[in-house]
């Protein structure tokens, strides 16, 4: 057994005591590892909709490993990629939303469809959800920036993340298992089982529960819940393979994180004082003794595909998902309206929400010569909600046809062409009785030009558009007709470049970029519950604030680079970076709150100060003309270093040190300091014990170190994860 020289060792410790006093809670973004040589291994992504090495795929992919996510405890979808340089997430009130290179939206879970689609083995979720309960048993994760609609069934024109499970494995029983222990009380377990029933049928079980206490005080946003998937695959040949699904989700505890004190919410955080656990942070908050949350979903899906020979390979992909969930929300002294003190609310948000959706897809096939695809796409969903408001009903259908072919010009020169069109229709409840709709259609496009410079360079110019459909602005006078606000619509152009160099030891990716964006689709979400917006002095009815979505002009530009190098097979280093230009180039007020009270400016609350009735009015009339697009710091970047020493007895120790960097940026389009988030560092820390015999191991993990609090939002206000650390026990035959 070889030893570990002495200053590796001595270099590992140096880094950890060197970045220890720095904040972080950043991770390895690659699936890359080193081969016992030391050069790098080729990774495979099916970003492309094909399996292929990530270094001749003409998108700026960023690959996380299954067995990353499980080695370092990453439960959800902002521990694995919240740290992938150009990515932000924001906290939703039952999940996450992602804004990738700008292109995001602060869209309540379900109200429309988002710009950066999170897919789920191939099947899109309006809600947000899925990205708290379903990070187990995972092969990986893919993040794609950019349109994919000539690939991908939704035309997300933002990006997509591809969080893809394990499949049954044929022939091989296979089982793990995981038990994590953490602060605020954590306890989460995972297990999976590969039974083999037949040659040609197999059976694979997934599950994992999560119990931990609330980051805030009162208890609001604890992590309860429970989640199974089981899949069946049948393959009796090379042609034909059937894969059946099904998962099941549950989601418990006191429910989602409310908004915080008017102290945070006005900006006001000092990470000298700690926001986690201190009521003084908090609002009066839900009574945890007898507020609860009980939301259920349920997916069914399948994954056909057969093999015409040499002609081509058929697969269609059908699924169905249905959620429905009950909160009751009970305040010390009741909620708005109550007539005494522990009257709760029940808000059934969804009381149903029920989607379809198939994909049906010729393509070539493998080998052959000129690559092609050829596919149809359908959508629908409708989600009803009631309690602690009106009733509401919205529903949408989607169909879409799109292709994409590659022909060879040479060995080494292709070019790339793609098509789609989309057709889109959305319905809405306005009033009981009275539904409304409105249609959108759209044709998009891509063209791409690729060359296999040298074995190891691979260059490639691409350009391609992607449109998001419209819907409706609620009426902001009582009995009003809701307006339309209109498709966004996105022009990207990208260059990029991946290399190896130094007898593949040293990986080099980067590309540049700019996206052309009009009607962008912002939500204003600046006037919801603002004094001037409620029940004026001698009125009959309340005044309605709800807030518009605003369409803008706007663009991007930025660069990005990936690097990885492998110093020796035990010593790792990888460095990420990413640079945003991305502002809105529109001279549109924003301003979406009316004001009845006298003098108010018509159209309009009162730009600071206070009203006639003593209501203060926080509307800023701001020209958004050179504002910077929300979500957009100018530089953000990972750096990681990881090394392993290898015992006598054959086991391993492998540590290592993460740290990501981001300038500051702003969480909603007005420009004040209460929306600006300061410049920071983040740093984490990671060390697995894997035993001689490989079948289990032991991991230690600290995210966050120094407990900085990020700002995620605005209004409403959201933070992101304090410190947290824990032990993780693995085991697997």
């Amino acid at each position: 057994m070889k030893q570990t020289p002495l200053w590796r060792s001595v270099l590992l410790c140096s880094s950890i005591a060197a970045v220890g006093p720095i904040a972080a809670h950043a991770q390895t973004t690659t699936t890359t590892t080193a081969s016992t040589s030391g050069t790098l291994q080729e990774v495979v992504v099916t970003a492309a909709r094909r399996a292929q090495n990530l270094q001749k795929t003409s998108i700026a992919v960023t690959a996380i490993s299954g067995a990353t996510i499980q080695q370092q405890a990453q439960t959800n979808i902002q521990e694995v990629i919240q740290t992938v340089p150009g990515v932000t997430l924001t906290t939703q009130q039952r999940g996450f939303s992602v804004t990738i290179r700008g292109q995001g939206d602060d869209l309540p879970p379900g109200s429309g469809q988002g710009t950066v689609a999170v897919e789920q083995d191939g099947v899109y979720n309006i809600r947000a959800e899925g990205g708290i309960i379903g990070y187990y048993d995972l092969a990986r994760v893919e993040v794609l920036p950019g349109p994919q609609g000539t690939l991908y069934g939704v035309n997300s024109d933002g990006g997509v993340v591809n969080v893809i499970s394990n499949d049954p494995v044929i022939g091989r029983y296979a089982g793990s298992a995981s038990l994590t222990i953490g602060n605020y009380h954590l306890y989460r377990g995972e297990a999976m089982v590969n039974i083999p029933i037949t040659p040609v049928l197999a059976f694979r079980l997934a599950g994992a529960a999560i119990n931990r206490l609330a980051y805030l005080r009162p208890a609001q946003g604890d992590a309860v819940g429970q989640a199974a998937r089981a899949k069946l695959l049948y393959k009796p040949n090379d042609s034909l393979s059937a894969l059946l699904g099904f998962e099941f989700d549950h989601i418990g505890g006191v429910g989602p994180n409310g908004s915080l004190a008017s102290d945070y919410a006005n900006g006001d955080i000092n990470n000298d004082k700690n926001p986690w656990g201190n009521g003084a942070y908090t609002t009066s908050g839900p009574n945890a003794a007898n507020s609860h949350e009980s939301e259920y979903d349920k997916k069914y899906w399948a994954n056909l595909s057969y093999n015409l020979g040499d002609i081509a390979t058929l697969s269609i992909l059908p699924a169905y998902t249905r959620d429905r969930d009950k909160h009751q929300l009970c305040g010390a002294n009741g909620p708005p309206g109550s007539t005494g003190p522990g009257v709760c609310n029940e808000n059934y948000d969804p009381k149903i929400l029920e989607q379809l959706s198939s994909e049906e897809r010729i393509s070539s096939a493998p080998g052959s010569k000129i690559i092609w695809d050829v596919g149809a796409y359908h959508w629908n969903y409708r989600q009803v909600t009631a309690g602690g408001g009106p009733a509401g009903y919205v529903g949408q259908q989607s169909n879409a046809g799109f292709g994409e072919i590659t022909y060879p010009v040479t060995d080494l020169l292709n070019i790339v062409g793609g098509v789609r069109e989309s057709y889109d229709h959305r319905t809405e409840l306005e009033s009981p009785g009275d539904t409304i709709g409105a249609s959108w259609s759209h044709f998009d496009w891509r063209a791409e030009v690729n060359y296999q410079a040298t074995p190891t360079s691979y260059e490639y110019f691409t350009v391609s558009t992607g449109y998001r459909p419209g819907g409706f602005n609620q009426s902001q006078t009582p009995g009003g007709a809701p307006s339309l606000f209109k498709t966004e619509q996105v022009t990207s152009f990208e260059l990029g470049s991946k290399n190896r160099f130094f007898d593949n030891t040293v990986q080099l990716n980067g590309d540049v970029f700019y996206y052309d964006e009009k009607n962008y689709q912002l939500l204003d979400f600046y006037t919801p519950d603002l004094p001037a917006c409620q029940l004026p002095p001698g009125s009959v009815e309340p005044l309605y604030c709800s807030p518009p979505t605003l369409n803008l002009k706007a663009y991007t530009y930025g660069a990005e680079f990936q690097a990885r190098w492998n110093v020796t097979p035990d010593d790792q280093f990888t460095a990420n970076g990413s640079w945003l230009d991305a502002k809105f180039s529109d001279q549109q007020n924003d301003a979406s709150c009316v004001s009845t009270a006298a003098g108010a400016p018509a159209g309009g609350c009162y730009a600071g100060g206070n009203d006639a009735v003593g209501n203060t009015a926080l509307v800023m009339f701001e020209k958004l003309n050179g504002l910077n697009q929300p979500h957009s710091p100018s530089f953000s970047g990972n750096f990681s270093y990881q090394h392993t020493v290898d015992l006598a007895s054959g086991a391993t120790v492998t540590g290592a040190v993460q740290i990501f960097a981001s300038t500051g940026y702003w969480v909603h389009p007005i420009e004040n300091p209460y929306s600006y988030q300061p410049t920071y560092w983040t740093q984490g820390l990671n060390v697995t014990y894997t035993a001689p015999s490989s079948d289990w191991s032991v991991n230690a993990y600290v995210r966050n170190l120094s407990n900085y609090a990020i700002k995620e939002a605005y209004i409403p206000a959201n933070i992101s994860e304090p410190r947290t650390f824990g032990v993780v026990g693995s085991w697997h035959f």
